[in-house]
């Protein structure tokens, strides 16, 4: 076993030094690196809807940061422009809720004690998926971590009929309930940093790590970086969450709005700002927050409206059901809902780390876990649900697997995929 108190490489100036000398990518990525993330900057209906979002997601920082800088953008919330945030602080419900923020660390605890082959092949995996990042997936990466304090990002999730309709509905600020409710209902994971007090990648001294320059969002090539600990994922955590609740909001698109959160957090890696097990980490701690929240009454009145506001917006831009819009929708250029993508999803879960083979324990599914697939999965019962999440669950003995109730087992695409085979 390995302590997890690494000393921390401080200078931030020998760190540009190290990344803008060594800024090249892989000429050809790791049998490991998925191709698929890079294979999405060729295709050319969603190429065109990003650079939407992209473009959309620069008005807005022009607008709200101060200065317009990388530093400014750290303070940026989402303003009322775009967002209720009036109708979410009058609904007197507590977002910000220690308990869930130390159940968080609970179900993460795995990590104190993983062995050290396991935190070197999440370094391996690292630079893997570093170095095979080609330029198309690294500017994706750079929008997806400015667009924090926004939803612009999500819009490809939608695909390119929808998304396009999702993201002019934002901007002009028809969405105001879902978008306040859903940045809201994201939670901090800085306690569960300082717990865990993890060094980035980057911040390894020998990790071969190339922090990626600036060229497409404020420009001038200077690295894009982080601060705080490495484990888990703050940016992950919150762009698992939006994800998530979108799928609950439209499940028309849960698979591939599953599989856009799960993109969200393999930015992080791209960019070398974190490992593998943060994004795991903190997509379980998204999904067992999103649970909870789901099945609070008080929650599920405000979030049911938000939905129901998203829903009128989205067909109303595309002018039929949502059930048709997604169907007219081709698969050539509807990525994120493609066979690929669910294979994506599918390596996420694990992204090929070492799993410990003489663990064989039968999962067990968390309580309250069945919720996120009730939208999708309407006509079946709620413990017709759970059967289904431990059917298609993974094996035990992958990283942050634990005894007893196992977020990190569950997969969300395979169980609503089974669940739509079983209608």
């Amino acid at each position: 076993m390995v302590a997890i108190a690494a000393s921390r490489v401080a200078l931030v100036t020998a760190l540009m030094i190290s990344a803008t000398s060594s800024q090249g990518v892989a000429a050809q990525p790791s049998p490991s690196f998925p191709p698929f993330i890079n294979d999405i900057s060729g295709n050319a209906s969603i190429g065109a809807l990003f650079k939407l979002q992209r473009d959309d997601m620069k008005a807005s920082l022009k607008k709200d940061a101060d200065p317009y800088t990388a530093d400014g953008a750290e303070y940026v919330e989402q303003g009322d422009d775009v967002a209720d945030n009036e109708w979410i602080s009058k609904s007197g419900y507590r977002f910000k809720d220690k308990a869930l923020t130390q159940q968080g660390i609970g179900i993460l605890n795995a990590f104190s004690s993983l062995p050290k082959s396991v935190l070197d092949a999440n370094m391996q995996r690292t630079v893997e998926i570093n170095h095979g990042a080609n330029k198309g997936a690294q500017e994706r990466a750079l929008v997806d971590a400015f667009d924090l304090p926004y939803l612009h990002f999500m819009a490809d999730g939608f695909g390119p009929t929808l998304g396009k309709v999702f993201l002019e509905a934002y901007q002009r600020g028809d969405l105001k309930k879902t978008a306040a409710l859903i940045k809201a209902s994201e939670l901090s994971t800085s306690t569960a940093k300082k717990h865990f007090d993890y060094p980035r990648p980057f911040q390894v001294s020998d990790s071969r790590v190339s922090l990626v320059p600036d060229r497409w969002i404020f420009a001038g090539d200077h690295p894009y970086t982080a601060s705080e600990a490495s484990f888990p994922s703050g940016h992950t955590n919150s762009g698992q969450t939006d994800a998530l609740l979108l799928a609950v909001m439209v499940p028309e698109r849960f698979d591939a709005l599953v599989a856009r959160g799960d993109g969200y957090g393999f930015s992080r890696v791209i960019l070398g700002v974190h490992y593998p097990l943060d994004v795991i980490g903190s997509r379980m701690h998204a999904e067992m927050a999103v649970a909870k929240r789901l099945n609070d009454p008080q929650y599920r009145t405000l979030f049911n409206e938000a939905k129901r506001q998203l829903r009128e917006v989205l067909e109303k831009g595309c002018g039929k059901s949502l059930a048709q819009c997604v169907s007219t929708q081709a698969t050539n250029d509807d990525p994120w809902a493609s066979d690929q993508a669910k294979a994506f999803h599918r390596y996420t879960l694990t992204y090929q780390l070492p799993r410990d083979s003489a663990k064989h324990e039968a999962v067990s599914v968390p309580k309250g876990a069945e919720v996120l697939l009730e939208a999708a999965l309407p006509n079946l019962s709620a413990e017709q649900r759970r059967q289904l999440l431990a059917s298609t669950a993974l094996p035990a003995g992958y990283p942050l697997d634990q005894a007893g109730a196992s977020w990190q087992r569950l997969d969300l695409i395979a169980a609503h995929d089974a669940g739509q085979r079983k209608r």
